[in-house]
């Protein structure tokens, strides 16, 4: 498959997890880089391109942009022909490692948090979420798990699937169903014990997660039920990102196949929910707060011809 195909299947991956979307960046880098050998300046350019490609391919997913922020960085200390092309393909290769690393920390965490007899509702089908339940069941932890749907795609009901082939107790409801749950009337003998979710993207301000997470934030603190986020480092943004404005109109096709005239469709996957709304934000380096969040965020600083990128490259796509 040639790169320009790539890309654009890239692009229309619509079911991929920002981990799985990940390794397939760092995969497309090295195989583009892997095809000839570069002068370090043509090195550099050419990453440039493919940043930019994939990063505007998946412009929600943060750990696209964390991913050629690495490589950036690393580049930054090589010096001499082709060397710049070997040290993009090691931190490429570097970063996808510590994103499973970082999974498994994450997992680890969550056993802190969840036990015996609870009863989790998680939205659409994050992989680190899937890894994390995952992980609690084979330490043994007995508890029960609540799927939404998660239209219109439906990836929540492949996870409610999964989990219950590794005899987790599950159900699979539609999302309307989840405001009762959470307000109290459900069919469970137990009260939900938390919500779990993971995430695309995270600023000091909110969250980027699959669309109908700000409605469940929103209730779940209404009825005072915790809220937890799945992130790992990687899906933290600088505040100059323009979140806002990376999300975009899928196909309308997903949810009316042939729209009438008079009838507009808006397909979004995505949506944003304010830090306000959620209880803590589970990491590989612990449970934060929104404050310890911000403080994280703070300490980073982006590389600045990246910075300078995405700048130009939202910019264009406004003029579009």
């Amino acid at each position: 498959m040639d790169y320009r195909t790539a890309v654009k299947k890239f692009a229309a991956d619509n079911t991929s997890g920002a981990q799985r979307m990940t390794e397939k960046a760092a995969a497309l880098l090295v195989a583009r880089l892997a095809q000839k050998k570069f002068t370090a300046t043509a090195a550099r350019q050419l990453l440039a391109q493919i940043a930019r490609d994939l990063i505007f391919a998946q412009p929600a997913m943060a750990s696209l942009f964390n991913l050629f922020n690495a490589v950036f960085e690393r580049i930054e200390r090589v010096h001499g022909q082709d060397s710049a092309a070997r040290a993009a393909h090691q931190a490429a290769q570097d970063f996808a490692r510590a994103m499973v690393a970082h999974t498994s920390d994450i997992s680890l965490r969550l056993g802190e948090l969840l036990h015996d007899d609870d009863v989790v509702l998680t939205h659409s089908a994050s992989q680190a979420v899937r890894a994390a339940l995952s992980s609690c069941r084979r330490q043994g932890r007995r508890f029960a798990v609540i799927c939404t749907e998660s239209r219109p795609i439906r990836e929540g009901v492949s996870l409610a699937c999964e989990l219950a082939r590794i005899k987790i107790p599950t159900c699979l409801i539609t999302e309307a169903q989840a405001f009762a749950l959470l307000k109290g009337e459900t069919e469970f003998r137990r009260r939900l014990s938390f919500v779990l979710v993971g995430a695309d993207s995270v600023s000091s301000r909110e969250v980027v997660n699959k669309t109908g997470t700000l409605g469940l934030a929103v209730a779940a603190k209404q009825w005072s039920v915790p809220f937890y986020v799945l992130a790992g480092s990687e899906k933290f943004l600088p505040a100059f990102y323009p979140l806002r404005r990376a999300i975009r109109q899928k196909p309308a096709q997903e949810i009316l196949s042939a729209p009438p005239t008079g009838v507009t469709v808006i397909n979004r996957y995505f949506d944003i929910t304010p830090l306000s709304y959620i209880t803590a934000l589970v990491t590989e380096e612990g449970v934060l707060s929104r404050r310890r969040v911000d403080a994280m965020l703070r300490k980073r600083a982006p590389h600045p011809l990246l910075r300078k990128l995405v700048q130009e490259g939202f910019k264009t796509l406004s003029k579009s």
